[in-house]
């Protein structure tokens, strides 16, 4: 492929470090991960710490380098980033726990900055808010930002659409495991954990360097066997004509509105059989 100009293996800890920021396109798909990713995610991270697996094979991540320094735009592997990051986002909710209890509280105060600021982001200096390193679809930034970066439960849980729910449920899940998989929770056992896990997850890093198209490119990875569905394709085919064409104002609007509309409605695990 002409487009691509750097390939490389990096480890998750490499790809997200480093002051490199990442932001998924508007015609992605939201997060659609269930438990069943989750899990083997989770076996993934605990092979690592346990030396079964020196390294694990995460797959392919495809980026494209945008005009703004050390930033990235997620061609593929949205959900693995996505799903990472609240991973890491739960490792810092236990050492939170942990300064409540007034456990160690200025070594783990001490770590909570330093894994915010590597892994996650910066917090603003007017709002207060986090610059965080992703940048999730339109669908799914505003509640990953304010809530699940923020620490906050989600006021109506129901409300929530179906990729909210699954964000939530996923950073509750690490949560949740951390908390049962170490019968005594430290700050020093969760940083070790937290450093020996992101260095063994190995990634093959794609760049390309200019605006290909995303439909071709996720069409390609369908055929290797990533699991797209239909509809994805069908979105991505859409949303890459309107872009194409130059209609970035009312037009592309009105589809990004009337495209979210129907998943509301028929619901996100249902969308592929309509």
């Amino acid at each position: 492929m002409k487009n691509i100009f750097d390939t490389k293996t990096v480890s998750f800890q490499e790809l997200i470090g480093n002051g490199k920021r990442y932001k998924i396109p508007e015609f992605q798909r939201d997060f659609s991960w269930n438990e069943e990713n989750w899990e083997d995610i989770w076996q993934d991270l605990i092979y690592i710490f346990e030396d079964k697996e020196l390294q694990d094979y995460m797959g392919t991540i495809v980026l494209q380098n945008l005009k703004e320094k050390k930033t990235f735009l997620v061609v593929d592997g949205q959900q693995r980033i996505t799903t990472l990051s609240l991973f890491i986002i739960a490792i810092v909710r236990n050492l939170k726990d942990l300064v409540e209890k007034n456990i160690d509280i200025e070594k783990n105060e001490e770590r909570i900055k330093k894994i915010l600021d590597i892994y996650i982001g910066e917090k603003s200096i007017s709002d207060l808010y986090y610059k965080s390193k992703l940048t999730l679809n339109e669908n799914n930034d505003s509640f990953y930002q304010s809530r699940v970066l923020e620490f906050k439960d989600p006021v109506n849980f129901a409300k929530l659409r179906d990729s909210e729910k699954l964000i939530y449920k996923a950073y509750k899940y690490f949560y949740e495991e951390i908390k049962r998989y170490f019968t005594t929770l430290t700050g020093e056992k969760l940083g070790k954990f937290l450093e020996k896990t992101l260095d063994g997850l190995t990634f093959i890093q794609i760049t390309v360097d200019d605006d290909i198209s995303a439909y071709t490119v996720f069409e390609t990875l369908n055929a290797r066997g990533v699991e797209l569905t239909t509809t994805d394709l069908l979105k991505n085919y859409l949303f890459s004509i309107v872009a194409s064409i130059g209609k970035k104002g009312s037009e592309f609007k009105i589809l990004k509105e009337d495209w979210q509309q129907i998943v509301d409605t028929v619901g996100l695990k249902k969308f592929p059989i309509f």
